[in-house]
């Protein structure tokens, strides 16, 4: 459960006390001005809440009930109409602290982006962010986004765990003392099947090891841009599941053409490409040991 205490409250107000100023100039009165930073405070922690966790419904939404499509794609337009008010209004750039200006602008960025992946880029919600300072905030806020959407559809990740993309949103906008996340008293049954059972996935670390030394090997001397591409696209696919317990080699990648992959192997594609686009984002896959071993050991040669 999201909650926002007095302490949360007080924290964010201090962290934006420095652009308070800005509102001497308004010609409010004192409880006029506290309204506005009520707003604010408010306002930023809703989005940090919604933004991520809209992602997973509406994605939810597009897959299950196809009927709805049209009537999604309308929505999501006003919605993105909305939000570029805050881009392109210099009123709310003026009065607006530093921080929830970026942090608001960029989630804004990250929710344009997924719209445009959504539906397989027929709009371009993205161009108006493309020159502003915050597109590669909000390039990496839709990566996390697509990453734990991956690790879900593989199930390796248990029921409600979507929520952890709320923190990794707070980490990456540095937002973490404004919420905090607590838990419910409900407690889920997790089922131990192949896809599920954790001990599975350490049996074959070996098998993981060996993949991340020949995916090292493999983006060597490859661009970034076209190592983005590759774990873009399985995080793509992985929408859709990516079985990792199966051995057989029964995955394509468009950007890797001419050969199968396993599922595992697809899910270390998208593990190590994130390493080497931004270390920061959590995958939610489980492969740091195994990295760490096939990394000495191509430092080793």
């Amino acid at each position: 459960m999201f909650a926002v205490t007095e302490d949360h409250r007080r924290f964010g107000r201090e962290q934006i006390q420095q652009d308070l100023h800005k509102l001497d100039d308004v010609g409010l009165d004192r409880s006029g001005k506290e309204e506005i930073i009520s707003r604010w405070l408010f306002g930023l922690t809703n989005q940090l809440y919604n933004c991520p966790i809209d992602m997973v419904i509406e994605k939810r939404l597009f897959d299950k009930y196809p009927e709805l499509r049209p009537y999604q794609f309308v929505s999501i337009a006003k919605t993105q109409s909305e939000y570029l008010k805050v881009l392109t209004e210099p009123e709310i750039q003026k009065i607006s602290p530093r921080l929830v200006m970026r942090s608001s602008t960029a989630m804004n960025c990250a929710y344009a982006l997924f719209a445009d992946w959504l539906f397989g880029n027929a709009t371009e919600y993205k161009k108006p962010y493309k020159n502003s300072n915050v597109f590669a905030l909000g390039e990496k806020l839709f990566s996390a986004f697509l990453s734990k959407q991956a690790s879900k559809q593989a199930r390796m990740m248990p029921p409600g765990e979507e929520y952890i993309l709320v923190e990794e949103f707070a980490r990456i906008l540095k937002l973490e003392g404004w919420f905090t996340l607590e838990e419910d008293r409900v407690q889920t049954e997790q089922v131990q099947d192949g896809a599920t059972n954790p001990d599975l996935l350490k049996q074959k670390e070996s098998a993981t090891v060996m993949y991340c030394l020949d995916t090292l090997k493999r983006f060597e001397n490859m661009p970034l841009e076209k190592i983005k591409e590759i774990a873009f696209e399985v995080g793509l696919l992985g929408t859709a599941g990516i079985d990792y317990t199966n051995p057989d080699r029964r995955y394509s990648l468009k950007s890797l053409p001419g050969e199968q992959f396993t599922g595992l192997q697809m899910l270390v594609f998208m593990y190590v490409g994130f390493k080497k686009i931004d270390p920061t984002v959590n995958t939610g896959l489980d492969f740091e040991d195994a990295y760490g071993i096939a990394l000495k050991l191509y430092e080793n040669k």
